[in-house]
């Protein structure tokens, strides 16, 4: 080990290097949480069969899931209001930089499910 070396490792970290690395630390999690539980609730809508009376693998409509994680999540905050019912706007609003970026992740998993559910769609109609 050279000099250089010795002088880096007794020397730690500074304050500068630390923030920075806390940093990178912190939004290295959040975007690996939220690519892991991105699509929550496509995730959930298509695999349940039960709530909407559908084929396993589709939603009632082409992106129903954006509509619902935007009218239930994105719009919690606005929501706000007495009662048992504020409870989840409660727990979206105190969530909600998850739900901006779930948003995204719905927004393109409707996309690729799309000719699944228009076609669903167009066959329950006739």
């Amino acid at each position: 080990m050279d000099e250089t070396e010795k002088g880096l490792e007794e020397r730690g970290l500074t304050h500068r290097e630390f923030f920075l690395l806390m940093w990178v630390l912190f939004f290295g999690l959040f975007f690996a949480v939220a690519a892991l539980c991105g699509g929550c609730c496509n995730i959930s809508v298509r695999a349940s069969n039960g709530r909407y009376m559908g084929p396993y693998m589709c939603a009632p409509h082409p992106y129903n899931c954006t509509s619902e994680v935007w009218s239930d999540c994105i719009c919690a905050p606005w929501k706000l209001k007495s009662g048992p019912d504020s409870i989840w706007y409660g727990i979206a609003t105190m969530t909600w930089p998850f739900w901006v970026v779930d948003e995204v992740c719905e927004v393109a998993l409707d996309t690729v499910f799309l000719p699944v559910d228009a076609t669903y769609l167009c066959c329950k109609r006739k």
